[in-house]
């Protein structure tokens, strides 16, 4: 999808987060805590701005890529803590075409866990460079 003006869908994209939280520490003020609000809005903005992959077959066509499953329930399971109600969220989004269904085969990694690496590398790198002083 191209957007004409990327300010403007990033200014109502930012409304429509601030709205559902709003809404969701009126009406479930226990659900909104910092990770619950964290997850939600990584997971708001992935969806916002999905990756995209070029068709092989159609060179210069872009395919989103849907969310992993499991990204899907681990974000909800940050909000509502019930493994059952968090994968039946996320089967509505696999029927909407947002996430992909659940696969054994391929394993998901969020972009969390990529900075969890970064950040390892950094404190050995550090931890090193210290001792060898």
């Amino acid at each position: 999808m191209r957007v004409e003006k990327p300010f403007v869908y990033d200014e109502e994209l930012q409304a429509a987060h601030d709205k559902r939280i709003g809404l969701w520490s009126m009406e479930f003020p226990g659900l909104v805590t910092t990770e619950c609000t964290l997850a939600f809005k990584v997971y708001f903005c992935l969806l916002s701005f999905p990756r995209c992959e070029e068709d092989a077959e159609n060179p210069g066509v872009f395919l989103e890529i849907p969310l992993c499953f499991d990204f899907c329930v681990s974000s909800h399971m940050a909000c509502i803590g019930d493994p059952t109600l968090s994968a039946a969220a996320c089967d509505q989004a696999v029927t909407l075409g947002r996430v992909a269904p659940p696969r054994g085969d391929v394993m998901c990694v969020s972009r969390g866990a990529g900075r969890l690496v970064v950040a390892w590398v950094f404190v050995f790198v550090a931890a090193v460079m210290l001792l060898a002083t």
